[in-house]
């Protein structure tokens, strides 16, 4: 697996090898040093303010084609404290910190004595980062195997930087609203409570997977398998594909009940209707196994359990796009979210919670950053803060206390 998509905890020296055997040169997302260089700061800020990228440290490269050198002639000398080095620049050096993400220190078998070490650094939403004092600001374009520095002085270029990056979070934003309109457009039923997920790069300014890959790969990805639909169809659509699930129920003509889209800047929606919002009462108590708070008759409920499943669904589909892709992202940003929710009242059978007074609101939504790592290794964890928002917003409260 390439070390831009394993996890940074297995790359082993086989990965390593195989990587620097590829010959890959230099670029705007990849450098090779040959030891822990005294201004690393410069290239980790110019990396997190620019696209982000790896640093493979332990490797020299040949300043004729900035490929690496391969078998090493030259390396870096095993030593205590590498990777504390390591983060002591990332923390101290530059200003705001930048997170950084480290492989273990990996004994060099071709060279004897030697070790190396990769650094894996995200596209930074704190960007710009300032070194030397926070009086510099460099960004990483790739001429000549130098960094380009900009200083504080040179303004425009530091605020082109910052307006860049805010419009790519408005745009990101646009996209989710543009997929929450289809979605009512698509799914229209007497406005019925709709619940949604969202997951995209915190920065989705390229495409990471082509929109053929998209159209290739909906079906596949389990974006909703947990929900039982008689049918999906599926289209290209624009920059990726789009896909909508129908139900019979007996019906000649199958009603809409779920959509799900993929964009070739990664990002993944679905919704759905929450269909036991249409049971009564005690349908609904018999389902969740629980008693309901007394109130008038046919209170319309929603289990929060088929919130989780949805969310599940979406981002096991995320790491499967993601595994695909040559660029994937280092950050989420997750949204889940409800719509048509005035007067609703909520459980959640997993977590024995229930609320005591209908939402008054039409809708609510909680958004959530997480890492690619956090998605790889548990995600359900890194994003179980989201519900525990969602039941206190939600006025849920524990099922046996009343």
């Amino acid at each position: 697996m390439s070390l831009w998509h394993k996890t940074l905890s297995e790359i082993s020296f086989a990965d390593i090898d195989a990587f620097c055997r590829t010959m890959q040169p230099e670029n705007s997302r990849l450098d090779y040093k040959v030891e822990v260089p005294k201004d690393l700061a410069k290239t980790i800020s110019a990396f997190a303010n620019t696209l982000g990228g790896l640093i493979v440290i332990g490797v020299d490269s040949d300043k004729t084609n900035n490929t690496p050198i391969w078998p090493p002639t030259d390396g870096m000398k095993a030593a205590p404290g590498i990777s504390e080095r390591i983060v002591q620049f990332a923390q101290d050096s530059i200003y705001p910190p930048v997170r950084v993400g480290l492989s273990n220190v990996i004994e060099n078998d071709l060279l004897p004595g030697h070790s190396l070490i990769v650094i894996r650094l995200d596209e930074s939403r704190d960007a710009p980062h300032a070194i030397d004092g926070r009086r510099h600001v460099y960004v990483y374009e790739r001429t000549d195997n130098k960094n380009d520095p900009h200083r504080h002085a040179e303004i425009d270029r530091i605020l082109h930087l910052m307006q860049r990056r805010q419009r790519i979070v408005d745009d990101r934003e646009h996209e989710l609203q543009e997929n929450l309109a289809r979605a009512e457009r698509t799914m229209r039923k007497d406005n019925l409570p709709i619940r949604w997920v969202s997951a995209s790069p915190v920065y989705p300014w390229r495409e990471i997977v082509t929109p053929e890959f998209c159209a290739k790969a909906h079906s596949r990805i389990p974006i909703m398998s947990s929900w039982s639909i008689d049918d999906w169809k599926y289209q290209r659509f624009v920059r990726g594909s789009f896909a909508v699930g129908r139900e019979s129920q007996g019906q000649q003509k199958p009603t809409c009940i779920g959509v799900s889209n993929i964009s070739a800047n990664g990002t993944l929606f679905c919704a759905v209707f929450a269909k036991e919002a249409t049971f009564k009462d005690s349908e609904f108590a018999a389902i969740t196994g629980g008693t309901l708070p007394a109130g008038p008759v046919d209170n319309v409920w929603i289990d929060m359990s088929n919130v989780r499943s949805l969310v599940q669904g979406l981002l096991t589909g995320a790491q499967t796009l993601y595994r695909e892709s040559k660029s994937p992202p280092g950050e989420l940003f997750v949204s889940i979210g409800l719509r048509n929710i005035h007067r609703v009242f909520f459980h959640d059978r997993e977590a024995s919670k229930k609320s005591r007074a209908e939402f008054p609101d039409a809708e609510y939504r909680v958004d959530k950053v997480i890492t690619l790592e956090e998605l790889k290794n548990d995600f359900m964890g890194a994003v179980q803060s989201m519900f525990d928002d969602m039941a206190f917003a939600l006025n849920a409260h524990d099922v046996n206390h009343g």
